[in-house]
């Protein structure tokens, strides 16, 4: 992370067609600067979502049932203005499909989630069941994510408990008006004992705002992450047993991100400091007596 990785020039590629109702428009640079806008006339029932993908440089256009043969968009990056015709020749939509982060344990921290191909439009919860193993009904309420296709299943958690949760079909409806099969997913919590934490000290020496963030010891999957404007304390607790990570990444731009330097223009990467131990947790293990320092 230290090294250059000089931001490409933007470019957009020419946006096809993926499924019947899904465009794709790929690009390089900053998706900030992407800008779509759909020019050819539609029915007022018309739908539309446009969405990133995640970790690449596309941006997922889904529209509803449109009897056009083709449909013409304004391409922006914020400076150059261009259009596209996507020729609409495919006869097959995407199947509906729903995955989740469940396994046979749910953490006391995680949030259960559910992921689909297409956007959901419509959550039908008189369909939806969740009860503990004493068979007593759990109130729980649905968030849609409105910049992905992730759906976050909030309820109030007890540790060691078992729960059953149910989806019957037609909960979910996505824009192509299509429903889900039914679906259900068994798991558990444990106890507070079963995990430990980190509490850590961070000893802030310069003025730009700060990013702690909270690895796996691969280094591949940011656990937690916390902005901080001030030396402070961070309690990383309900941590699974393993091995972590902690580094801090000096914020100079106040993003909210870590951001690669440019050599044309002679900018640095923004500077990212390690902690120098992997921190072993197990259960019920807690470290509370260390310090780091960024400067």
């Amino acid at each position: 992370m230290f090294l250059f990785q000089e931001a490409k020039a933007f470019k957009y590629y020419l946006p096809k067609q993926v499924f019947k109702g899904k465009i794709q428009f790929g690009f390089d640079g900053k998706r900030e600067k992407v800008a779509i806008e759909l020019l050819s006339r539609v029915p007022a029932n018309f739908k539309s979502i446009s969405r990133f993908e995640t970790n690449k440089d596309t941006l997922n256009f889904w529209h509803s049932a449109i009897e056009n043969d083709s449909l013409v968009f304004k391409l922006s990056n914020g400076k150059d203005i261009d259009t596209a015709t996507v020729f609409l020749r495919k006869k097959t939509i995407d199947s509906l499909k729903i995955s989740s982060n469940i396994t046979s344990t749910l953490d006391l921290k995680d949030t259960l989630i559910f992921t689909s191909n297409n956007p959901i439009i419509e959550i039908d919860t008189t369909k939806v069941n969740l009860i503990d193993k004493d068979s007593t009904d759990i109130p729980f309420q649905f968030i849609k994510d409105q910049h992905s296709n992730k759906i976050r299943f909030l309820f109030n958690k007890k540790h060691n408990d078992n729960y059953s949760l149910t989806l019957q079909p037609n909960a979910f409806s996505d824009i192509y008006n299509t429903k889900n099969d039914s679906l259900k997913y068994t798991f558990k919590t444990k106890e507070p004992e079963d995990y430990g934490s980190i509490i850590l000290t961070i000893n802030k020496k310069t003025p730009s705002p700060v990013i702690i963030e909270l690895l796996s010891e691969n280094k591949k999957i940011v656990i937690r992450k916390k902005a901080i404007a001030n030396s402070t304390s961070i309690d990383f607790n309900l941590l699974p047993p393993g091995k972590y990570l902690i580094r801090g990444i000096i914020d100079y731009n106040n993003n909210n991100k870590w951001d690669t330097g440019s050599y044309l223009n002679k900018i640095q990467p923004e500077k990212v400091i390690y902690y120098p131990e992997v921190f072993n947790i197990r259960a019920n293990w807690h470290i509370n007596s260390e310090v780091f320092t960024i400067n």
